[in-house]
C-alpha cells in the first residue's frame, strides 16, 4: 500500500505539468489516444537508457569511478556525454520517429505537447524508481526538480520541431531540437554533480531562470501557434 502511494506521488509532477502543456493547446486538441502512446514511448526510453548507461559501465572501466573521485573533466563528461547526449538523444529520436510524418502534427505548437509528454514519460518512470528505491523525500525533491526540468528540456524540442515542420530554416532548427536541450540537461547536471556550495546556489539561480523561460516560451508558442501548411 505505501509503495502504492510512493508512486502515486511520483507522478503528480507529471500530471500538473502535462495538464498545463495541453491546456495551453488553444486551437486543436491532440488525440489523447497519441497523447498515451507517446508516454509510453516515453517509459520504454528510460528502460532504453538504463541498459545503455549499464552496459557503459560494463565495458568502460573508467565509468564506474565514485561520483566522489570525479575530477572536473569527468564530471563534464558525465554531465554532458553519459547523461545528457544519451537521455536527450534517446527522447529525441522516440519523439521525432513518432511524429514527424504523423497527421496529427498539423500546428506548430504541437511540437511542445508531444516532446513534453515523451520527457514526462521517461521522467515518470525514473521518479518511481527514485521513489520505491530512496523514499518520500527523494520523491518530493526530484519532482521539484528532474521532472520539470526534462519536461522544460523537452519544451526547447518541441518549439523548434514545430519550426522545422514548417519549414523555417528547417536544417537548423532540427539541429537546435537536439542541441539545446543538449546544453540545458548537461549544465543542469553538471552544476548538481559538482557537489559544492557555490554550484549548488548557481543551480537554483539556473532553475528559476530555465523555469521561467519555459513557461514563457509554452504561453509564447500557444499565442502564435500557426497551421502547418502541406
Amino acid at each position: 500500500m505505501y509503495s502504492l502511494f510512493l508512486v502515486l506521488i511520483a507522478l503528480i509532477p507529471t500530471m500538473i505539468l502535462f495538464y498545463f502543456v495541453y491546456h495551453e493547446d488553444k486551437i486543436e486538441k491532440e488525440p489523447l489516444y497519441l497523447l498515451i502512446i507517446l508516454f509510453c514511448l516515453g517509459i520504454v526510453g528510460t528502460i532504453i537508457s538504463i541498459n545503455i548507461n549499464n552496459f557503459l559501465k560494463n565495458n568502460f572501466y573508467f565509468l564506474n569511478i565514485p561520483i566522489e573521485n570525479w575530477s572536473f573533466k569527468e564530471i563534464i563528461f558525465h554531465s554532458f556525454v553519459v547523461i545528457a547526449i544519451l537521455e536527450e538523444g534517446i527522447k529525441w529520436l522516440i519523439t521525432f520517429l513518432s511524429i514527424w510524418k504523423n497527421k496529427n502534427f498539423n500546428y506548430t505548437y504541437d511540437g511542445i505537447i508531444y516532446s513534453v509528454v515523451v520527457a514526462l514519460g521517461f521522467a515518470s518512470l525514473e521518479n518511481i524508481f527514485y521513489v520505491l528505491n530512496y523514499g518520500l523525500v527523494t520523491g518530493i525533491f526530484r519532482g521539484i526538480l528532474s521532472v520539470p526540468g526534462h519536461a522544460f528540456f523537452g519544451v526547447f524540442t518541441g518549439y523548434y520541431l514545430g519550426l522545422a515542420k514548417q519549414r523555417k530554416n528547417k536544417i537548423k532548427c532540427l539541429f537546435l531540437s537536439f542541441l539545446i536541450p543538449v546544453l540545458l540537461h548537461g549544465i543542469f547536471d553538471f552544476l548538481l554533480l559538482s557537489n559544492n556550495i557555490i554550484t549548488y546556489l548557481l543551480f537554483l539561480l539556473f532553475l528559476i531562470i530555465l523555469y521561467f523561460i519555459s513557461v514563457q516560451k509554452i504561453i509564447k508558442a500557444a499565442k502564435e501557434d500557426t497551421k502547418i501548411k502541406g
